[in-house]
């Protein structure tokens, strides 16, 4: 009788289940066999649910399912950690071991490599400089250096990012670079070590102007945030460039403010929880000068929160175009089971309590770049009356700088002055373009840059030039006028 009654009971679970697929597979039968397969779990279920007598926790069951999956298949382990950061906001995410190393080294602003600074070059990288105390300053390498090879991989014809990993990798392992060197085939054997990048440049500009470009808000940027404006001390006032800046750490944030804000808050942090809410305070007056911030639409986070309370202190005002209005903050942990997560905890507002998450910060003066068909009435006039070496000064090095600036070529801010960026943005070119890499400026060197430009379309860096107009004014007067057009 027993026996009988189990297997009523089977047959009926079976007619019951069979029913519900029944259904689910007719009103779904042109959708493709994946998307059957995703809806599975939620049919048993919804069954299981709407039918167990004695009723069940629909979240329990998933979690049981879960840990069954993952305790018979661990390697499922980390689709399921995706599924549940992946479905968060855009800025929480799981990250695989590999993932969580690289993330951690971009905000460090440290990764383990052999302490060079390279550009491509069509014989290999060519070494810029040579980090002191660096394995490959201790290894004999020289600026001028081509990296032509890395553990045997020949790396030539790679761009940077590509011949990056076979030079890089964990602290302590060794790597051997073959170089070229006054076309001699030279190999150094070295030991990785830490290598600290710097976020960003400075330099004094015409009009005794100080400028700051600010690459990201990493662990490394007040250090050189320091340095910056020790080195810009007696300007006037000071452009402090985030455009492109996706921001970094609240500690490196605190830290920067203390340098260039006065005593008050920084930001306001909101929690799910009301009774975590706090106020990130400074509790220093920053250097007197007066600022301009530099932003556009790929400013964000931190370099947001600069931006907004640099204009709510009222110590300088903002140029370009509105910011990411990424206004939240994310917690980065490990995994026990390897890999990381970063997860959204709060939001932040700006000290007089502006909202900025998915807002932005709307700038004091809206400027954006404006593209243009070349013509020599957008620069400085090439005179053609002199060839230019390393340590020239004048128009007529301003003029090349310009155009170099706008091909592409990395020479800082144009400034008169052919200096050790000058000359290795025209090494570049030249390598670039096949004339002879040897970094001077001659006639055709010359010529062959304005005949680059013909009938180019380029962009004319509008904002700089309103930064730079402001930072020559009475900013006082500005931020004045700024702050009673923002009420």
């Amino acid at each position: 009788m027993k026996l009988k009654i189990k297997k009523l009971t089977s047959l009926l679970l079976i007619l019951v289940l069979t029913f519900s697929f029944t259904s689910v597979f007719a009103e779904e039968e042109e959708v493709n066999r994946d998307i059957l397969a995703n809806k599975f779990l939620d049919v048993v279920i919804d069954n299981v649910a709407e039918n167990y007598k004695f009723g069940v926790d629909e979240a329990e069951l998933y979690r049981n399912a879960l840990r069954e999956i993952i305790a018979h298949n661990p390697e499922m382990g980390e689709y399921a950690l995706q599924g549940i950061y992946g479905n968060l906001d855009q800025y929480s995410t799981y990250y695989t071991e590999e993932e969580f190393l690289w993330f951690l080294e971009n905000i460090s602003g440290e990764f383990c490599g052999i302490g060079v600074t390279i550009m491509e070059f069509h014989e290999g990288l060519m070494v810029t400089e040579v980090h002191k105390d660096s394995a490959a300053e201790k290894a004999g390498l020289r600026q001028g250096d081509i990296i032509i090879s890395a553990d045997g991989v020949d790396i030539r014809g790679m761009d940077v990012d590509e011949a990056r990993n076979y030079i890089v990798g964990l602290e302590g392992t060794p790597v051997q670079v073959g170089i070229s060197r006054d076309g001699e085939e030279l190999y150094f054997d070295m030991v990785r070590g830490k290598v600290t990048t710097i976020p960003g440049f400075y330099q004094m500009l015409e009009g005794n102007i100080g400028y700051i470009q600010l690459s990201s808000f990493d662990d490394q940027a007040p250090q050189f945030m320091a340095e910056a404006i020790m080195a810009l001390n007696d300007a006037e006032n000071i452009i402090i460039d985030l455009r492109y800046n996706p921001g970094g750490s609240l500690e490196s944030l605190e830290k920067i403010a203390a340098m260039t804000l006065p005593k008050g808050p920084v930001m306001h942090l909101e929690y799910k929880n009301p009774i975590n809410n706090t106020t990130i305070t400074n509790n220093y007056n920053g250097f007197n000068h007066k600022l301009v911030v530099l932003v556009n639409n790929y400013t964000a986070s931190a370099a947001e929160a600069f931006s907004a309370a640099v204009q709510d202190h009222g110590v300088g005002v903002v140029v370009g175009e509105q910011t990411t209005g990424k206004g939240t903050m994310q917690v980065v942990n490990p995994l026990f089971m390897g890999g990381g997560y970063k997860l959204t905890v709060a939001e932040y507002l700006s000290p007089n309590k502006r909202t900025i998450n998915n807002i932005g910060v709307e700038p004091d003066y809206k400027v954006v770049p404006q593209e243009v068909k070349y013509s020599d009435v957008y620069f400085t006039p090439v005179t053609y009356e002199r060839v230019l070496r390393v340590g020239d000064t004048g128009d007529d090095v301003l003029a090349l700088e310009q155009r170099l600036d706008v091909l592409g070529y990395g020479v800082g801010v144009p400034d008169k002055v052919y200096d050790e960026e000058t000359y290795y943005a025209v090494k570049k070119y030249q390598d670039n373009s096949g004339l002879y890499p040897y970094g001077v400026l001659d006639f055709t060197t010359q010529t062959s840059i304005v005949n680059a430009l013909q009938n180019q379309d380029v962009v004319l860096d509008k904002p700089f030039d309103k930064a730079v107009e402001l930072a020559s004014g009475d900013m006082d007067a500005i931020i004045k006028e700024v702050k009673a057009e923002r009420k």
